[in-house]
């Protein structure tokens, strides 16, 4: 069972706590998060709310990627410990689904990792759980398929994490997730989460597979 502990560095976000609490932990129990990660035991997370200046400051004291400049679109961030988030006083419910994002990164630093962690993986496993697919962000990797700008994933696995944002790496690790769930099972994208091997070996079949499952998707909605 996951206990979920909410700091607020702000005293007047304490009236937020326990609507994010309730909000988080409904979204986990609708997709079943324990079960995906296999959670056999009591878990206990801890976050922190704060202004984005706040987060800012966290950041560029535990990441290496972002140690000089914190991007705007970054609104919150995930280590082994713990997760930190602004808090978005005009869109509170976005908010919500950026700490949902970094809880699913949370949780995975609680697997056993057989290999180093991809990217491509963890990211899409996040965005997909948090459901932070749009119409927009769909018609972007729509139009990279209609131009012949297919990312490849042997090239996104390389990238670092402001290259992989650069080319929608976000989008197309929710589609991969997507692609793993309907066509394997649930459990899939965390076997490749803990045994990135595997995920490396088979990329090849992976991209072939998931460029015509993507086709399908795009058919959908024409």
């Amino acid at each position: 069972m996951i206990k979920l502990n909410i700091i607020s560095n702000i005293n007047k976000y304490n009236y937020l706590i326990d609507e994010f609490r309730s909000k988080i932990l409904d979204r986990f129990e609708k997709v079943e998060i324990e079960k995906i990660f296999g959670l056999k035991n009591d878990i206990e997370l801890n976050m922190y709310i704060d202004t984005k200046k706040g987060l800012d400051a966290f950041v560029q004291l535990n990441s290496q990627s972002y140690k000089d400049t914190v991007p705007l679109w970054l609104l919150g961030f995930s280590n082994e410990k713990c997760v930190y988030v602004a808090v978005r006083e005009d869109n509170i419910n976005e908010s919500i689904t950026v700490s949902i994002h970094e809880l699913i990164h949370l949780l995975s630093y609680h697997l056993n990792i057989n290999d180093k962690r991809i990217r491509l993986l963890e990211e899409g496993l996040a965005y997909y759980y948090a459901n932070q697919m749009t119409t927009g962000r769909f018609n972007i990797l729509k139009e990279d398929f209609k131009l012949g700008r297919i990312k490849k994933f042997k090239d996104l696995v390389q990238m670092n994490s402001i290259e992989f944002a650069n080319n929608n790496g976000y989008y197309y690790g929710f589609f991969l997730i997507k692609f793993l769930n309907n066509t394997y099972n649930k459990e899939k994208a965390i076997f490749y989460i803990k045994n990135s091997k595997d995920f490396i070996k088979d990329l090849n079949k992976l991209q072939i597979e998931f460029e015509t499952y993507m086709n399908s998707e795009f058919k959908k909605y024409n």
